[in-house]
């Protein structure tokens, strides 16, 4: 996709290690002369070609199809260093990392913790020990007064980097909420596409929101449950990818018929939210997976066809 930005005045955004240790400055638009052209296909002379997954058969794609005509765009844009012996990273979007994440969801847990210490002598709290420590590489559950939250593995990427679910809801000792065997799910997932960092900034602000406590807040987690995969394609993330996994897939286009070896993470959560689809009572009302876009501007929605004609005028 051609990124339209470029044209109004979007710069590849640099990030000084010298500068960072001397002036604490993050990244920074420090480039010159941005320029983003057409790339003439290098598989006209060799012939694009696939890799069959299941006996790793390399077959070339038929000259008709769509997938045999690919277009590229190369970004081009000069820079100055400032420091000799620097280390110097460049970015097309403002970076989220997966430390990152993991760093947000260590703190988000150390507060729940701490709310439910404050709060234990008050309720009784169900489900997790009163001793219970903290660890970001394992499973947790907490229940403060008003929460129930609990992070679980999902898989290992292919590169072997953990995936966690998350999943949000009002705890048990809640009054006049809806039962937890009764509340429908909502699914949110982000990172995708891993050079779509603004998915991530989102996600961020929905699982404060989720774990804040202002009355909608509270209405939504008393009738639903939240079900959240902050960073589908991890790999990709700490490649610095910008649409494809460590195998080098498109995640989000290996939906229908995921493989199990080469896409771990998609296959997993496939499984997980057909067993949720399977239950009466909980089943999912939306699934919502953020994005960023290289062409369209502010917030916006993509919504599938409804599978039946529409009585919505």
């Amino acid at each position: 996709k051609y990124p339209y930005f470029i044209k109004d005045g979007m710069k590849p955004l640099v990030f000084s290690q010298k500068d960072y240790s001397s002036m604490y400055t993050s990244w920074i638009s420090k480039t010159d002369n941005v320029i983003i052209y057409k790339t003439v296909s290098l598989l006209k002379s060799y012939g694009h070609r696939k890799i069959s997954l299941e006996g790793l058969e390399v077959t070339p794609l038929d000259s008709t199809s769509t997938l045999s005509k690919p277009s590229y765009y190369t970004l081009s844009f000069t820079h100055t260093f400032k420091y000799d012996d620097d280390r110097v990273f460049f970015s097309f979007w403002k970076p989220y990392s997966y430390t990152r994440l993991h760093t947000f969801v260590m703190k988000a847990e150390q507060m729940l913790i701490s709310e439910r210490k404050i709060s234990k002598n008050k309720t009784r709290q169900k489900g997790v020990k009163e001793n219970e420590c903290f660890q970001i590489d394992a499973d947790s559950v907490i229940e403060t007064q008003n929460i129930l939250y609990k992070r679980k593995q999902l898989c290992l990427s292919l590169g072997g980097i953990p995936v966690d679910t998350i999943m949000i809801t009002a705890s048990r000792s809640e009054d006049y909420s809806v039962p937890l065997d009764r509340r429908k799910h909502i699914v949110i997932t982000a990172r995708v596409h891993s050079g779509e960092t603004a998915g991530s900034y989102k996600m961020q602000s929905v699982l404060k929101f989720l774990l804040g406590n202002s009355p909608e807040a509270l209405f939504l987690r008393k009738h639903y449950i939240f079900f959240l995969v902050p960073m589908i394609n991890p790999d990709g993330v700490v490649l610095g990818n910008n649409r494809c996994s460590l195998a080098g897939y498109d995640l989000n286009r290996c939906w229908g018929t995921p493989n199990k070896r080469i896409q771990p993470i998609v296959f997993q959560l496939k499984a997980v939210l057909a067993e949720i689809s399977a239950s009466c009572e909980q089943q999912i009302i939306v699934y919502c997976d953020m994005h960023g876009h290289s062409q369209m501007l502010n917030s916006f929605i993509y919504a599938c066809p409804p599978p039946y004609p529409s009585t919505l005028n």
